[in-house]
């Protein structure tokens, strides 16, 4: 099992280990942030023509057109940082309802993160419908396949023999899905902040649980979100 010894007490106040897990992931979504800007005039200093364009930025922007900065920022901060701890976190431990609910929500987020009409305020009922009947289908699948005591004893010891290759495997996922185009080489490495912040959360959830891993990741985005947003 992955452990943050070296980092922190086993035995602490809850509240204060909240907080040390949260200044520490600031420090490593800055330093992933300045290693991405590093990296970026890397490149541009090389030829421009490769800086792939800032869609996030621009659907962020048609998302608060169309929404509100509030209702923004509670898909930003908020559902999504638990949509993606369910999805990429909550496997990594072996229940047999952890794994059909992440593999359900995966649809459900893809769409929230992809760049189509959900950005310009265009919703419609009929592919809420679908994609609720997509993510019920898949649980129900996953979970009758889990009712299967073989099955679940080789999940419990791949997980519990290859725990940090099962972490970088859903870091390397997690950031995937932040990537404005996964068939651009370099959009791959600019989501580095993504993949680092991953690792460390899967730890997080492993050593601590999911509802540090959740609060933590709630926090960071709040505070890499709102308040870049309010200074400027």
């Amino acid at each position: 099992m992955l452990q943050l010894k070296l980092l922190f007490t086993p035995k602490q106040k809850p509240l204060f280990l909240l907080l040390r897990l949260w200044v520490l992931v600031l420090i490593i979504d800055i330093m992933s942030l300045v290693m991405k800007f590093l990296f970026i005039h890397l490149i541009a200093s090389y030829d421009e023509s490769l800086i792939p364009a800032d869609e996030h930025s621009q659907n962020v922007r048609q998302a608060i057109q169309s929404y509100g900065f509030l209702f923004v920022i509670y898909l930003s901060s908020i559902q999504a940082p638990i949509l993606e701890e369910m999805i990429f976190r909550l496997p990594l431990k072996f229940n047999k309802y952890y794994l059909p609910t992440s593999i359900a929500l995966y649809p459900i987020l893809f769409e929230l993160l992809s760049k189509t009409k959900f950005w310009n305020g265009e919703f419609p009922i009929q592919k809420v419908l679908i994609i609720l009947s997509i993510a019920v289908l898949l649980f129900l699948v996953t979970f009758l396949l889990l009712q299967q005591s073989s099955i679940q004893n080789k999940i419990k010891e791949y997980l519990k023999n290859y725990s940090l290759l099962f972490v970088i495997a859903s870091s390397y996922l997690f950031a995937i899905l932040h990537a404005d185009n996964v068939f651009n080489p370099i959009n791959i490495i600019l989501t580095l902040p993504q993949f680092i912040a991953g690792i460390y959360l899967g730890i997080i959830r492993l050593t601590y649980g999911m509802r540090y891993a959740i609060t933590v990741h709630i926090l960071s985005n709040l505070t890499v979100i709102v308040i870049p947003y309010l200074w400027v």
